[in-house]
């Protein structure tokens, strides 16, 4: 009689652990199902994108503003390589950066672990984006990324986009915009006359640094030198290339550039090509070694 008054007291007693047990699981499961709501209306509803990458860095979830932004569907981008989505110019820039984020353990968002490069939205328009990334998941190497859209950061007022075309696409000489706070100085506008020069389509230059475009004999001349001195002293000059085009055929290219400068710092370089190659000789001499070869005077 004792022994079954035992078992039934350690048997209330296991069914109350149970039941302890459920409870707590019911008020985690409830607090979980708040928590998603909560995160699902974050989604929704936050200007800025959010996502979440597995240790492959494959987008597991992304925010509502990726699609609203860049056009694309839920099914097109969730399960997808983030590499399907950024521009190549930028791509081992950003493997460096994540590889770093997941080394150094890095748990907390910085000004030092800021990255801004250009993703492909689905019109095949690029979208500047400012990220910050963050290990979420320590054992399985998942990170979370938040970007902000600044396709016009260091404007103080959007481009009348109709009338600058209009006027860019006019010219007769090739005209290029690069982005001065892109770490390559990539091309992010090409006009018509750019493209005639080099037999480049826009598509295949956005995104990159011009000095594609060079041939050996310019890549070791004092023009480059010149150039890259002034690019880095903030500064604009004029200089002649001896540049090559998609058909390999070489030109030379009278370039000049000159700075966008927005509160006291340099956003864009902007490049004027001319086509001097039937004035070799007669107002241009080429001589990547001479003063007259990189520093125009003509």
């Amino acid at each position: 009689m004792n022994i079954t008054k035992e078992l039934l007291l350690e048997n209330e007693e296991l069914l109350r652990g149970i039941e302890a047990r459920q409870l707590s699981l019911n008020t985690l499961s409830t607090y979980l199902s708040e928590l998603e709501s909560q995160l699902a209306l974050l989604f929704a509803a936050s200007p800025d994108i959010i996502v979440f990458l597995d240790d492959q860095s494959n987008i597991l979830r992304i925010s509502d503003a990726a699609y609203t932004l860049l056009g694309y569907k839920r099914e097109e981008m969730v399960g997808k390589s983030l590499w399907d989505f950024i521009s190549i110019a930028d791509i081992d820039q950003a493997k460096r950066h994540l590889l770093d984020v997941k080394h150094q353990k890095i748990v907390c968002y910085n000004e030092q672990r800021y990255l801004i490069n250009y993703w492909i939205a689905k019109t095949g328009a690029l979208v500047k984006l400012a990220w910050r990334f963050s290990l979420y998941d320590e054992r399985e190497h998942q990170t979370i990324g938040v970007a902000t859209d600044v396709s016009y950061m260091g404007q103080n007022e959007r481009l009348n986009v109709k009338l600058f075309e209009r006027a860019i696409n006019l010219a007769t000489d090739g005209i290029v915009i690069t982005d001065a706070y892109h770490y390559d100085n990539a091309m992010i506008y090409i006009n018509p006359a750019f493209e005639r020069l080099t037999g480049y389509t826009k598509e295949e230059m956005i995104g990159k640094n011009c000095r594609f475009l060079q041939t050996e004999t310019c890549t070791n001349s004092r023009a480059i030198t010149t150039l890259r001195e002034c690019i880095r002293s903030l500064k604009g000059c004029s200089v002649l290339l001896e540049n090559k085009r998609k058909d390999q055929t070489i030109f030379y290219n009278h370039l000049t550039i000159s700075t966008v400068v927005e509160n006291g710092a340099v956003t864009n370089y902007i490049g004027i090509s001319k086509d001097v190659t039937d004035k070799i000789g007669v107002d241009y001499d080429w001589s990547p070694n001479t003063e007259r070869g990189f520093c125009l005077i003509p």
